[in-house]
C-alpha cells in the first residue's frame, strides 16, 4: 500500500549542497551532490550498487569527511561533525552494514540499545544495569524485539530483531530530527522487511525526515515519497515514487536519464 501522506512542504531536514567526495586513491565517488529532504517525507536513493551510495551514507553517518560542499540538518551544519556530533545533533543511523557498524554482538542487547548514552544509567561512576535491562525490556517490547531478555548477547538474535534493536535505539534518540536508512532490509525474511518499513513510515509520519539509501527499487517505490537516481556518483533525476514511474527510474539507474 501506498504511504499515508507526510507532511508535505515542511521546512528541511536535510540539505545536501555541492557535496563531493575522492577516496585514499583520488577517485572521487560522490560529485556535487545536492538533495533536500523536509520534515515528514522519505526520500530514497536508487541506484546500482557501486555508485556512490554507500559513500553519501558514510559521510553522512561522520565515517568519511567530504571534499566539498555541505551538509545541513534543521538548520545546523555538520559538514565536518563527528559521528558523536552528529548524534547529539539528531540524526538517527541506520548503518549498511549492521554487524560491523551498528552492533556490538559479544554485548547485551540493553547495552546495545543503549550504545553512547551509558551516562543516562551512570551515577558516582558506577553503571545502574538494572534501570538499563528495564527501560531496553520496555523498547523491546515496544519494538517486538524476541529475545530471552534483554541481558541475551546481541548475537543470539535473528538478522530481523537485531535490525529492529538498533531501529529501536535510533527511533527513540532525543532529540530526533533526520533518520538515515542505508539498506536497512538486506538480508531480511519478509516480515522482518515489513515491520522494519512499518517503523520507517510512522517515524515519517510524526513528522521525521528520511533519507532512505536502497538497492530494491520495488521497496523504495513502495515506502518513499520520493525517489532520486545516483549514477557514478551524481544525483541524475528525481521523481514521485508511483508505480508509474518505476520504468523511468530504473532507466535513470542504467545511465539512460
Amino acid at each position: 500500500p501506498r504511504p499515508t501522506a507526510g507532511a508535505k512542504g515542511g521546512p528541511p531536514a536535510l540539505e545536501l549542497k555541492g557535496v563531493s567526495f575522492k577516496d585514499a586513491a583520488g577517485v572521487t565517488r560522490l560529485d556535487d551532490v545536492t538533495l533536500q529532504v523536509r520534515r515528514g517525507e522519505v526520500v530514497g536513493i536508487a541506484g546500482v550498487e557501486g555508485n556512490g551510495q554507500s559513500e553519501l551514507g558514510a559521510i553522512l553517518a561522520g565515517l568519511e569527511r567530504a571534499s566539498a560542499g555541505s551538509i545541513v540538518v534543521d538548520g545546523t551544519d555538520l559538514t565536518a561533525a563527528s559521528p558523536s556530533e552528529i548524534t547529539a545533533t539528531g540524526v538517527g543511523i541506520v548503518p549498511e552494514d549492521r554487524h560491523a557498524v551498528a552492533v556490538v554482538s559479544e554485548l547485551s542487547i540493553a547495552e546495545n540499545m543503549f550504545l553512547g548514552a551509558t551516562k543516562r544509567f551512570s551515577r558516582f561512576g558506577l553503571l545502574d544495569r538494572a534501570a538499563m535491562k528495564k527501560e531496553a525490556t520496555a523498547l523491546m517490547r515496544e519494538f517486538d524485539v524476541r529475545a530471552s531478555n534483554a541481558d541475551a548477547p546481541m548475537s543470539s538474535l535473528s538478522g530481523g530483531n537485531q535490525q529492529k534493536a538498533v531501529l529501536a535505539r535510533e527511533l527513540t534518540l532525543s532529540p530526533l530530527k533526520l533518520l538515515l536508512a542505508a539498506q536497512p532490509t538486506r538480508g531480511l525474511d519478509v516480515s522482518a522487511v515489513e515491520a522494519v518499513y512499518s517503523r520507517i513510515q510512522a517515524a515519517r509520519d510524526r513528522g521525521l525526515g528520511v533519507l532512505l539509501i536502497s538497492s530494491e527499487l520495488n521497496e523504495l517505490i513502495a515506502v518513499s515519497d520520493r525517489v532520486a537516481v545516483m549514477y557514478r556518483g551524481r544525483i541524475v533525476g528525481e521523481m514521485a515514487a508511483t508505480a508509474a514511474n518505476r520504468e523511468a527510474i530504473g532507466s535513470m539507474m542504467s545511465g539512460h536519464a
